[in-house]
């Protein structure tokens, strides 16, 4: 029967860290390795609104936030094939609040919006491929 052995738990550390995975689970025979990493908190950055001709100026000028992939996956904007989207655009989210899945290595993981706010577009479509640190949709901060 195979054993895990330390090199590939170290890997398997290595990988849930570079992937921002907060479990991962592996079995080898008999054996099975279980990683549990402290969930890392929702990557934002404020950018700058690329506009183009079709879009409506209202987000000239205006601030908005990105909400980013924390890893590389299968973007889901549903719980499941058969619910609604966690948001549609023009919805108001909540900081921390749920507005999409990323499936990594067959774990889902949650996507948090970084600010409170309205969701102003959705850049990704449900079942695509998303690498990490990419733009999967944007909020207008509350307030702006």
């Amino acid at each position: 029967m195979g054993r895990i052995s330390n090199d590939d738990i170290e890997w398997l550390v290595a990988l849930a860290a570079r992937e921002g995975l907060v479990e991962i689970e592996v079995s080898e025979g008999d054996s099975s390795t279980l990683v549990r990493c402290a969930p890392s908190a929702p990557v934002q950055a404020p950018v700058s609104p690329t506009v183009t001709p079709s879009e409506p100026d209202a987000l000239l000028g205006q601030t908005i936030t990105a909400v980013r992939a924390p890893m590389g996956g299968v973007f889901y904007r549903s719980p499941a094939p058969d619910s609604p989207p966690f948001v549609e655009v023009g919805d108001d989210v909540q900081i921390g609040e749920t507005v999409a899945l990323i499936e990594a290595m067959k774990l889902y993981n949650d996507i948090a919006a970084p600010c409170s706010g309205r969701v102003e577009r959705v850049l990704v479509s449900d079942g695509d491929h998303v690498d990490a640190d990419q733009e999967l949709m944007v909020i207008r901060p509350i307030g702006e």
